[in-house]
């Protein structure tokens, strides 16, 4: 899977210049599983290999739980930590009450979106990944993100778009995995330009 959806996220990264990263959904979990860097110089984010996905303080999380069940959202959120352990950044949320009020914003707009909830200085903004049917639950999210002096919110609207055309073609990439072996995240490098391949929707 990682093999046949890099090239996607390689395009992606190279057009935003920012870190793009990919989810899959492993039973009441998200795992990350492949990554591209998209910035060449100055200050950029790298993400940390090993990392849980906090979903209840990741733009990614947040896309996921938005298509859940309440109940369902709220005990993953719950098990997950939210309420319980320290925060790890400056607007982390910390209740049910929160969770509520973010994922119904979430599915409103039809995308995560955070700023220093899951890391300081960072912001990301994250949509889901379709199943191979229109009623299956989604297989897996994708998200920009970047320092928060880069990403506001101007910034992440704008990426909007490509990011959704980037899930587009992922959700048509998808059913290939099911012929693939597991592989591991590769460490993410910056993409060469003329080496990043173009995948036509």
């Amino acid at each position: 899977l990682n093999e046949v959806c890099q090239p996607v996220l390689d395009q992606l990264a190279q057009e935003t210049g920012e870190l793009v990263r990919m989810t899959v959904v492993e039973g009441e979990k998200l795992i990350w599983v492949a990554d591209a860097q998209g910035s060449r110089y100055g200050l950029r984010y790298d993400a940390l290999y090993g990392q849980d996905v906090i979903p209840y303080a990741t733009a990614n999380g947040k896309a996921w739980l938005a298509t859940l069940d309440e109940a369902s959202a709220v005990r993953i959120a719950l098990n997950e930590g939210l309420g319980q352990r320290a925060a790890p950044a400056p607007n982390t949320m910390s209740s049910v009450p929160q969770l509520m009020d973010a994922l119904q914003q979430t599915r409103a707009q039809g995308y995560g979106i955070v700023n220093e909830e899951a890391e300081p200085g960072i912001a990301a903004i994250a949509v889901t990944i379709a199943g191979l049917h229109p009623h299956d639950p989604v297989v897996g999210t994708v998200s920009v993100a970047g320092p928060v002096m880069r990403l506001g919110r101007e910034r992440l609207l704008a990426i909007l778009p490509s990011l959704r055309q980037t899930s587009t073609t992922l959700a048509r990439l998808w059913p290939i995995r099911q012929h693939l072996a597991p592989t591991r995240t590769r460490v993410s490098q910056p993409v060469p330009a003329d080496k990043t391949q173009k995948v036509s929707p």
